[in-house]
């Protein structure tokens, strides 16, 4: 069964699901439903960052493209997917459209969503990502909870017998943050210095977190990224609903497996397969003010990039995911993990992969000329 929501400007498919149902919108608004019909999420939508006057987010759109339908994937991974390319950031130094696309399975109660932000300025460009949850747990706003479940990675909200959890699936998150919604100040917006604290703070709030009627904005935080000149970055996220903590956590166990066992092994960035783990020398180098590190991988393995100042001492940690065979390359712009500017000089880069077949790395040295 299908049926149609009007927007603004276009017909967008909303799909029936035996177990959860979501609409997406042409901003880019994801909303969860269970099978009974009641919304527990007015929206997840996708937040975008690179100076604390300069945020993107819900509604911060320059155009709206028309809705394309999804390509199927070979083999395919789910049993229906939605594609909308929708927003279009268009500020002093950013230019990026992202292309939202949910997955969904007949009989599960999660959906796995992909946003891949492409930049076309031909220039690289810096910025922190973050996916932004507004609860409307039961159809209704506020006196819901907001907890973290750091084992599993998970940030999630409640009342009574009604959980939603979400979890980026495809790397580990930078932070998951809970705010009074009262916070909101422009139009049912953050301003963008209220939005850049959240989006860009490292630290979990402290949980659990009650809101009170207000309700609650809560933030699933991604870190820093540099797109890539003409190029783009694809996160993955989880949205999942259970009758409690439990439910919720084994149907966000289930996500997570087949984000691992499907998306990961069908999607190498590279059909070149090595026999076996490189790492390649970073280019440019001496480099100011990014560079590129190469690696290639014989078969999908969660790896950690490590970057090191010259005493050994952490500076910034560039990734830490599963990622598929083939051969990758990644981007440091020479910042730590508060997002300040490192100094010149001699750096370390340490690439650590684990796989069946046990764990290797290898260490390379890098210059930072200003």
């Amino acid at each position: 069964m299908k049926r149609f929501v009007t927007t603004m400007l276009l017909l967008l498919p909303t799909l029936m699901l035996a177990q959860v149902d979501f609409s997406l919108n042409q901003w880019g608004r994801i909303r969860l439903i269970d099978d009974g019909g009641t919304r527990h999420l007015d929206r997840f939508s996708f937040d975008f960052a690179d100076n604390q006057d300069n945020v993107y987010m819900y509604k911060d759109v320059g155009i709206t493209l028309p809705y394309i339908p999804p390509a199927p994937r070979t083999p395919a991974v789910a049993d229906s997917e939605m594609v909308f390319t929708i927003c279009y950031f268009n500020g002093a130094d950013t230019i990026a459209f992202v292309e939202h696309e949910v997955y969904w399975w007949e009989n599960k109660n999660f959906l796995i969503v992909s946003f891949e932000i492409s930049d076309y300025t031909g220039a690289d460009q810096d910025g922190y990502f973050s996916m932004e949850v507004i609860p409307q747990i039961d159809q209704a706003y506020g006196d819901e909870f907001v907890d973290y479940d750091a084992t599993n990675e998970m940030g999630y909200i409640f009342k009574t017998s009604s959980y939603v959890g979400t979890k980026l699936l495809s790397q580990a998150p930078y932070s998951f943050r809970a705010a009074q919604y009262s916070d909101y100040s422009q139009g049912n917006v953050f301003p963008d210095t209220a939005l850049w604290t959240q989006i860009t703070e490292p630290a979990n709030s402290t949980f659990p977190f009650s809101p009170g009627s207000d309700g609650s904005a809560c933030f699933l935080n991604a870190g820093d990224f540099t797109i890539p000149a003409n190029g783009s970055v694809k996160l993955y996220a989880a949205l999942a609903f259970g009758s409690s903590l439990g439910d919720l956590q084994t149907h966000m166990t289930e996500a997570q497996n087949v984000y691992d066992q499907s998306f990961v092994s069908i999607s190498p960035e590279s059909e070149n397969i090595p026999d076996g783990f490189s790492l390649g020398a970073n280019y440019p180098n001496p480099f100011n003010p990014s560079t590129t590190i190469p690696f290639a991988l014989p078969a999908a393995a969660d790896v950690r990039i490590e970057i090191f100042n010259v005493l050994g001492q952490p500076v910034r940690t560039l990734l830490d995911e599963k990622r598929a065979a083939g051969e990758h390359m990644i981007t440091w712009n020479g910042r730590d993990n508060n997002g300040r500017a490192v100094e010149s000089g001699l750096y370390l880069y340490r690439v650590r992969v684990s796989d069946a077949n046990g764990t290797a790395s290898q260490v390379r040295k890098m210059l930072l000329t200003k």
